[in-house]
């Protein structure tokens, strides 16, 4: 979890533990849900279960954090700087470089309050993820002159921003991983084999020099950095390069989070395409493109998206595709619907790029209401692209379920999912309420009454003392009140039929002690209790689903 930051942590925290109450006589179930994503694009098998690995360890992390009280958004937060620190994922640490040779990170997060924060095209960080939070935290702080705080801040501004929140920034090479660097070498190589094949404009007739032989190779990706083209070996009277065994992930990770509390999170994080152009933001880091949450009381709908950004940032993809499913009796169809139609037959790009390619990954969870006291947790996905890396856990999941779906028939479209069904709890009604309340407020009651007892019976015989001693004259002093051996004595020394006016029986105490016990402890169910329990409230409530 990302640095803590003063001044917002108890406002936020209120803010995100209220539970949810709806109109329908119900309360929100204790229950949570986390999935994750690690990128659409090619996933070799090699790494296979690297890259489940990484879900895996995503959604356990966050699933701990909700066991013990954790929001929403402190999930999605916690599962993506998971995925972040992990360089196999094209993420934070280990991202890919841009034409330069440079990590520029994109992250946007939104929770069910509609607020949002997200930096692009950010050098030197390696959790892009927290610094949108913190940019999220403090959009609802006001700034001196009635600035506007911002919510999206990109490039070097990004940084400075961080510098001035004391958020973590490290040195741009600290975030470059040994195999963003080979594959950067590698992509160097294949472009300058490119451009010499658009100059002599004859494949055959092209003279390979210094080839890359690094074990493995991937799609290589245009200059323009809009989507991958076909390999080399795909093409005719090119040199056969060598098999492709390395991941080409071409985007975003994201995560999706519904807590105990009825609220909802989402959150992406990005290292772009590789070789892109220094500056370019991608959808990882627009809200309504890469990430969005629509929140409308009893139904909540978050979409994280991954694939080709410029397509989908015409498409405002995710936007679409939470509008979609919020509706939609059946998801599923839905989300065919929002993969070839919403975003393969959006105007102005049609169903291909220069490439033939648009590829998306599309990740969803929709929460709402159905039937009485019932409530229906969805997880769809689809993806046109090879493969799609994904994870979900529930609060009653003791692992993660992780999957790696692939595609491997024309057209290209893979669809899943689950839904669960949960019992909500009933919320009590007013006369429910104090009838449960009844033997404890009668119980509170008994306490008060008791300790005002035993108070007056102590103040009784402070009384009695005084008044048995008042006129008294000792040595010509008015009211000074003997000891209590001199007045045995005197009584011992007396005569029995003589009135010296000077015998008092004092009363006794328990035990011969000096004072009563009753101004400390009371009897309460058979224990002795500190008379601090006669102030305090009974215990809250607890309705088990």
């Amino acid at each position: 979890m990302g640095p803590r930051r003063q001044g917002t942590a108890s406002t936020d925290q209120s803010l995100y533990t209220t539970v949810r109450c709806y109109p329908s006589g119900f309360d929100h179930p204790d229950y949570s849900c986390i999935v994750v994503h690690a990128g659409a694009g090619y996933h070799s098998t090699e790494n296979e279960q690297k890259h489940l690995g990484a879900c895996r360890n995503a959604c356990q992390a966050a699933m701990a954090a909700l066991k013990t009280g954790g929001t929403a958004i402190d999930a999605v937060e916690i599962a993506i700087r998971i995925l972040e620190d992990d360089p196999v994922t094209n993420c934070g640490y280990g991202s890919n470089l841009n034409f330069d040779g440079a990590v520029e990170a994109d992250a946007s997060i939104m929770d069910s309050f509609g607020r949002t924060g997200a930096v692009g095209a950010t050098p030197e960080i390696q959790n892009p993820i927290s610094l949108a939070r913190l940019i999220l935290e403090r959009s609802s702080q006001p700034m001196s002159l009635k600035r506007v705080p911002p919510n999206f801040v990109v490039g070097e501004g990004a940084v400075d921003y961080a510098r001035d929140q004391q958020f973590p920034v490290s040195s741009p090479e600290a975030l470059v991983a040994h195999s963003s660097r080979v594959r950067f070498s590698k992509w160097q190589k294949e472009i300058e084999y490119q451009e010499i094949m658009k100059r002599k404009g004859k494949w055959e007739k092209v003279q390979v020099i210094n080839l890359p032989h690094l074990g493995a190779t991937t799609r290589p990706i245009s200059q323009a950095g809009s989507a991958l083209p076909p390999t080399p070996s795909e093409l005719p009277g090119t040199p056969q390069l060598l098999k492709q065994n390395v991941d080409v992930v071409t985007d975003t990770v994201g995560a999706i989070c519904i807590d105990r509390y009825g609220n909802m999170a989402a959150g992406s994080s990005s290292g772009g395409i590789g070789m892109k152009q220094p500056g370019r933001v991608g959808p990882a880091a627009l809200i309504g493109v890469g990430t969005f949450v629509k929140d409308r009381g009893e139904r909540q709908v978050g979409t994280v998206v991954s694939g080709t950004g410029e397509h989908m940032l015409h498409a405002l993809i995710s936007a679409q595709a939470v509008n979609r499913l919020y509706d939609a009796e059946d998801e599923m169809e839905a989300m065919k619907v929002i993969i070839n139609d919403d975003f393969m037959g959006a105007q102005g790009y049609g169903k291909a790029n220069v490439w033939g390619e648009a590829a998306i990954g599309v990740m969803s969870l929709k929460a709402e209401n159905v039937g009485t006291g019932k409530r229906a947790i969805t997880f769809v996905f689809g993806h046109n692209t090879d493969s799609f890396a994904l994870a979900s856990m529930c609060s009653n999941d003791s692992v993660p379920k992780t999957i790696m779906s692939r595609t491997s028939r024309e057209p290209k479209l893979a669809i899943g999912g689950f839904c669960r069904f949960l019992q909500m709890q009933p919320k009590p009604s007013n006369d429910d309420l104090d009838a449960v309340d009844a033997p404890a407020k009668a119980s509170k009651r008994e306490r008060f009454r008791r300790v005002k007892k035993a108070s007056q019976i102590r103040a009784d015989k402070k009384n009695s003392v005084v008044s048995g001693l008042e006129g008294l004259h000792i040595d010509g002093r008015l009211n000074e009140v003997p000891s209590r051996e001199n007045l045995i004595h005197d009584d011992e020394n007396s005569d029995p039929g003589e009135d010296t006016g000077t015998s008092l029986e004092l009363p006794e105490t328990p035990d011969n002690q000096e004072h009563d016990r009753s101004d400390w402890l009371i009897e309460f169910d058979g224990h002795e209790r500190s008379s601090s329990d006669v102030d305090s409230e009974p215990e809250s409530l607890s309705v088990s689903g």
